[in-house]
Order: C-alpha cells, then structure tokens, then sequence
C-alpha cells in the first residue's frame, strides 16, 4: 500500500470515529429533551421488560437464590439453600430420620416424646390444675377440647394456653419439634391467680399470659408474621365462660393481648391462606379476615349464624382458596373470593361427616384433604370431593370424644400425618 492510500485509510478511520461521536451525541441530546435529562428514567424503562444484566436497574434479586423478584414466591432463601423454579425451599428431609426412615401407611409413636416430661411440678397441682382442689393431672392441657397448631416452617407443633373450664387452668406453652423430636416448654404456668374467681374469669391473669382454656380450632401459626394467634373458647372457671379475646403469641412464648374479652364467643375455626398470608376465622358459620392487627372483618356482612360450627376439623387448599370444615353430622366449604358456603355432607364419607372433631388436614404434596376419625383415613380430591379410603396398619392414635382439632396436620417435610393425642403418649407419626 502507498503512503497516500494508506493516508487516506487513517482519515476514513477517523472520519468514522468522529460521526459515532457526533451522532451519539444528537441521540443523547434529543432523549434528554424529552425525559428532562432523567436518563434513569430510559434505563429503568427499557429493564422494567427485559432481562438485560448490564442495565443500571436490572430486575432484581433481592435473596440470591436466582429466582428474579417478580416471581419469587419466597423471598426470604439465599444460597446455600435449594429452590426451585418459583423461589422457595426444595424440601430434602434429613438422612437417617426416623421420621424419613419411616414405613408407609403404618402408624409409629416416635420413642420418648411425652409432653409430661418437660412440665415443671407446678404443672401437677393447684392453684394450676384448679384452684382449692387437690386435682393433680395435667391431661386437659390436650385432652380437654384443646387443639395445636402446626408450622411447617418451624416445624412444630404448638399449644398454647389448652385446658379451660373446670377441667385445667394451667396456661402452659409447650412446643413439639419434629427435626429434633422433643418437647421444649416455651413458657411455664402463671401460679398468681389473684383476680381469678371461678365466677367471674379473666381473659389474661396479672403476668399478662392468657387464661387457660378450650381452644378447639382457635391456635394457628402466622407465617408472615412469625408468631402464633390464639382465640381461646371456654375460659378456667366454674361457668366456662367464653372468650373472644385474641392473643398474638411469639416462638419464645411471649403473648401480647390483642384485643377481645369475656364475652361468648367459642368455636372459632382458624386457617392460613399460604399463598396469600391471610388468616381466615369462622365462627357459627360467619367468616371473617384476620387483620395485621388481629382485627376481626366479616366477609360477608349480610351471612346469617349456623349452628353447630365447634367440634369441626378445619383445612385449607390454599391453591384453590378453598376452607373445608367437617364434623358433627355436618360439612361445609367456604370460599373467601367467591363468597359463598355449600353444605357438602352429602359428598363426603358418611363416617368423617358424622365424626365430633375430627381430624382434618391439606397435603399440598398429595393435593388432597386427609381426613380421620380414629380408624383408616380418607383422601379426598379438593374439587368434586370424591375420596377414597387409605387402609392403615400400627397402633392408631387415640380418637377421643373430645375432639382433635389442630393436633392432626400434614407435614410436608416427611410426608406425613403427625397427631398429638394425650400429654402421656409419644408423639404419633404415619408415612404416606
């Protein structure tokens, strides 16, 4: 090449160059005429609909766990933890867990689980058992119409406050862990009854713990806000008197009044919404909302009562915002968005309808409600209702007539049915 051409290469190289240069600053002025020179503005535009990684506001994720944030259906997994494609925990029971080494459809009592043996002394007598007697059993912290709640989170299973009426006063928190199978009391009993008559109960005693009581359906554990609600029923006293008051309860035990008295108000049947972190309470047929701040709000104002709405099981298909209730010859689905309640009895197993508390529980796994009442289980598909029956073998836990409320629940993490039954029995597990 001659020097001239070659000349003549350089100047076109430059030439080219400077129209870049020219050119991009046209672009850059007319774009910052129309957005004011904001051009965060143009980038987040163009990030709000692309995945570009470069862009100075990519969509986010917030977690790490490389699910983006507009999909992520759990937040709160940073790595080493495994997700799947929505964001949350990939559940991998642990190796060698009794729980994971389980036989199916055979129930098992998991080896030295009595919540007895965690009560302190105080437990066995009065004034806790019942003031001015000499009652020294602590059974009705379950079996006096008195349920638990399950967290799959926590993986626990939890009481609080269970006994009531004249059958125990003990207020007692005691928490069942199913990764470490054991007891742990989270709070022991008050022993100050000053203020308490058995005519005229209180709601909370003077250390701000609540009364004992029936809780039936009326303890569930808050996902979103990591703490337990308690709408106790029928308070410690002579009358049995009723409550509405609600209790927010925290893992370490400490219980906040959050509003609710002495007023007549038993038989309040709590679930969660996963999917979309609601507490829903029905009681006498009417449903309401649980608020932030434990408030109360009808669904649908202009619902009459129902009798009979107490000694229910109480599940939830999150998925399909579905809210079954079954017992005492009857059966009911709620649903929050469409706003109706359809008597279902004549669908469900004759046996589960007709049962006085049953146990009742949703298996996400298993898209199906699970269903007992004291001999073989029912599965039964969330959207006709048709069920089959689940032929167990082992010894079966002890169905009183009492009820079981929340104490029967599928556990997800070892794909199970897990169900307290008495203070003086190992903790009961069935594999499906």
């Amino acid at each position: 090449m001659t020097r001239h051409a070659e000349c003549h290469s350089w100047r076109f190289i430059v030439y080219g160059f400077l129209f870049v240069v020219v050119f991009a600053a046209f672009v850059a002025t007319a774009y910052a005429d129309q957005y004011g020179n904001d051009f965060d503005l143009l980038v987040a535009d163009i990030c709000s609909d692309h995945d570009y990684a470069n862009c100075s506001d990519p969509i986010l994720d917030s977690d790490g766990d490389g699910v983006n944030d507009d999909v992520d259906l759990c937040d709160d997994t940073p790595p080493p933890i495994v997700v799947d494609a929505t964001g949350c925990e990939v559940v991998v029971p642990p190796t060698g867990h009794i729980l994971t080494t389980a036989p199916q459809n055979e129930w098992i009592r998991i080896p030295n689980t009595k919540a007895s043996n965690v009560l302190p002394p105080e437990s066995f007598a009065a004034p806790v058992t019942y003031p001015n007697t000499a009652k020294t059993s602590a059974g009705g912290i379950i079996g006096a119409w008195s349920g638990m709640a399950f967290s799959e989170s926590r993986q626990e299973m939890r009481g609080v406050a269970g006994g009531g009426h004249a059958d125990y006063c003990g207020n007692q928190d005691i928490g069942f862990n199913f990764d470490i199978l054991g007891w742990t009391l989270h709070r022991g009993p008050t022993t100050d009854f000053s203020g308490w008559s058995s005519s005229d109960p209180v709601v909370m005693h003077a250390d701000g713990n609540p009364n004992s009581s029936h809780t039936y359906n009326g303890t569930i554990f808050n996902e979103a806000k990591g703490e337990y609600l308690l709408m106790p029923g029928s308070l410690c006293s002579g009358s049995g008197r009723g409550s509405s008051a609600r209790f927010a309860v925290n893992p370490d035990g400490t219980a906040t009044h959050k509003g609710g008295g002495t007023s007549w108000a038993l038989g309040w049947q709590l679930a969660y919404d996963t999917d979309d972190s609601i507490i829903y309470a029905i009681r006498q047929g009417i449903m309401y909302t649980v608020g932030d701040d434990y408030s109360l709000n009808k669904v649908v104002p202009t619902w009459g009562t129902l009798s009979g709405h107490i000694h229910n099981g109480v599940a939830m298909d999150s998925a399909r915002n579905k809210i079954l209730l079954v017992g005492t010859d009857r059966a009911r689905e709620f649903d929050p968005i469409a706003k109706t309640r359809t008597s279902i009895a004549d669908l469900l197993p004759p046996e589960l309808v007709a049962c006085y508390g049953p146990g009742l529980t949703f298996a996400a796994s298993l898209d199906k409600y699970i269903g007992w009442c004291g001999g073989d289980l029912y599965l039964i598909d969330p959207v006709d209702y048709s069920y089959t029956t689940q032929a167990v073998t082992g010894t079966h836990p002890v169905k009183t007539n009492r009820g079981v409320y929340g104490r029967f629940a599928w556990n997800e993490k070892y794909g199970g049915v897990v169900m307290v039954d008495g203070i003086d029995t190992d903790v009961a597990f069935l594999k499906f």
